[in-house]
């Protein structure tokens, strides 16, 4: 082939055709011709990953990312083979790099979703996984393992400290991204009724009830969080909310 843009078309279709000795052949010939190649050094790393190689796959794809440091994908795939390794934490180092990088890279945060499911990292997990889904509402890998991150986070919450607010209040705002805001209520007041001045939860509280619907309620909560502590930012945003929604309520009312 006359040019090493056309040898990697060539090769890059061999790749996807899964006819990985041709197409590693030809990547090395890449290589050979120009060592610096960043495409060729990254695909012989998928191919090497591909193959269980993950030694040889860190490498190739470390010397890809030594010439094109900000190629998200080739962080995406580092992790990947990191992640292989059992190497967590390069792992995770690498994915959160990938989506610093191109914050669209649904793949990106796939993989950062099931590495933080690994290490029992739920809550980021969901909103990772969540975000993915938001990116490629089509794959369906991606949707049904962000639900076993749930139902795995729901486990986990069936086994807390009663008394740990902390832990009652973050497994509410959970569930407030899965609009289930009935669930969540019941964590806000549970941690609430072992310690009623633990603001956070109040304001998570005021937050559940305005999406529930139930707007009176909410700014009743937000009203005493403020008072509680009246330079409270999140309270008072969310107060002013639930006002607008419950005038707008009331107006809808009054045309009928």
């Amino acid at each position: 082939m006359s040019s090493v843009t056309e040898r990697l078309k060539k090769s890059v279709d061999l790749h996807r055709a899964g006819q990985l000795d041709e197409a590693e052949n030809m990547y090395r010939d890449i290589v050979r011709i120009d060592p610096g190649h960043a495409d060729a050094l990254h695909l012989l790393g998928v191919i090497a990953h591909q193959r269980e190689d993950y030694d040889t796959a860190v490498e190739s794809i470390n010397r890809a990312i030594t010439v094109r440091p900000r190629a998200a994908l080739f962080h995406c795939n580092l992790g990947a083979s990191y992640r292989a390794m059992k190497e967590s934490q390069k792992a995770l180092d690498s994915f959160r790099e990938a989506i610093r990088l191109d914050p669209d890279l649904a793949e990106g945060y796939y993989n950062l979703a099931l590495e933080l499911r690994g290490q029992q990292q739920f809550e980021e997990a969901v909103i990772v996984g969540r975000r993915s889904v938001e990116l490629d509402p089509l794959n369906a890998v991606a949707l049904h393992n962000l639900g076993v991150t749930y139902n795995a986070l729901e486990k986990r919450d069936e086994a807390l400290d009663p008394n740990n607010c902390d832990a009652r209040t973050n497994a509410g705002m959970t569930l407030l991204l899965f609009n289930k805001s009935d669930e969540a209520i019941f964590h806000f007041e549970h941690a609430l009724s072992v310690d009623p001045t633990f603001t956070k939860a109040r304001c998570w509280l005021g937050r559940a009830l305005h999406d529930a619907g139930r707007l009176h309620e909410a700014a009743a909560q937000l009203q005493q969080a403020i008072a509680d502590y009246p330079d409270d930012v999140m309270a008072q945003l969310n107060l002013e909310n639930a006002f607008i929604s419950s005038r707008q309520l009331e107006e809808s009312r009054a045309c009928f």
